[in-house]
């Protein structure tokens, strides 16, 4: 997710005060998990922010950002889908090829008597 802090300005807030502070959610929090959920920004004009979408189950959710300023007003700025898979294994590989030889094997059995 790319945005910058001008979405949100608080020029009166007291020094040592995070102007913004940036919420991160899932739609879907079955599917998918995010750590830290929120994080403060300082007055910085640019900083970088990284977080963690851990994978809870197998599915589709999106994971958005949202704006909170020193008044606790909120602005969602942008979500990205995520999808959570399965990684492919050797035991998968060798269940499929199983299933195909002994659907092989009784098609053919089928067919010759």
């Amino acid at each position: 997710m790319r945005f910058n802090k001008t979405v949100v300005t608080d020029m009166d807030s007291a020094p040592g005060l995070p102007l913004v502070e940036f919420q991160y959610y899932v739609e879907d929090s079955n599917i998918a998990s995010v750590f830290p959920e929120t994080v403060p920004i300082g007055n910085d004009s640019d900083a970088s922010v990284s977080f963690n979408v851990t994978g809870n189950f197998l599915g589709y959710t999106k994971v958005c950002a949202k704006t909170v300023d020193s008044n606790n007003n909120s602005n969602t700025i942008d979500c990205i889908k995520v999808s959570v898979v399965r990684e492919s294994r050797t035991i998968d590989k060798v269940f499929v090829g199983s299933v195909v030889a002994l659907v092989s094997i009784i098609y053919s059995k089928f067919f010759i008597f």
